[in-house]
């Protein structure tokens, strides 16, 4: 399965496949904005990041065809940490293609642009990325307590962290 993946410099032809997965229910419903965008807030978006040195968007391929983005944002050279999202946009996958997105981002963040830190900010109630985070051997760091305002509610936001060598260690 490992041979079947890759990552990929997300790119202008991926603009609208991008957009409709990130205004999907599913994948809405688990972002710190969970509120619709519109076109040209994602062409915004888009010209923002293509030349960013402080972002780095990646298009997740399963079998040569586009089915999650990766993104490691606020890289901080001085710092050697960058703050990280991720989804599989498509539903259609084999069982353990989370995983392997999972494994060729962080294999990608410290191998290739050699980083020491890799932080995330999870929901709560997304329960499904609070297990993910722990089984690629994420660390809680903290919880900011009823912080993010979500339905008339307000939820937890969990602080995930994790150093490159403890993710060497899980290898």
């Amino acid at each position: 399965m490992e041979s079947d993946g890759r990552l990929r410099s997300i790119n202008e032809t991926d603009l609208r496949t991008v957009f409709d997965w990130r205004n999907s229910d599913r994948i809405r419903g688990v972002m710190l904005d969970n509120k619709p965008i519109h076109w040209e807030q994602h062409c915004k978006w888009f010209d923002k990041i293509k030349d960013s040195i402080d972002d780095v968007v990646l298009v997740f391929e399963f079998i040569n065809r586009p089915v999650g983005l990766v993104q490691f944002n606020k890289l901080q050279s001085a710092h050697q940490t960058a703050h990280w999202g991720f989804y599989l946009g498509e539903t259609d996958l084999p069982s353990g293609t989370g995983s392997l997105l999972g494994k060729l981002a962080l294999q990608h963040y410290f191998d290739e642009l050699g980083m020491r830190k890799l932080y995330a900010e999870v929901l709560q109630t997304n329960i499904i990325s609070n297990h993910f985070h722990i089984k690629l051997g994420f660390t809680e760091e903290g919880r900011l307590r009823k912080h993010v305002s979500r339905d008339q509610n307000y939820e937890d936001l969990i602080i995930y962290g994790l150093f490159d060598d403890e993710w060497r260690d899980k290898l």
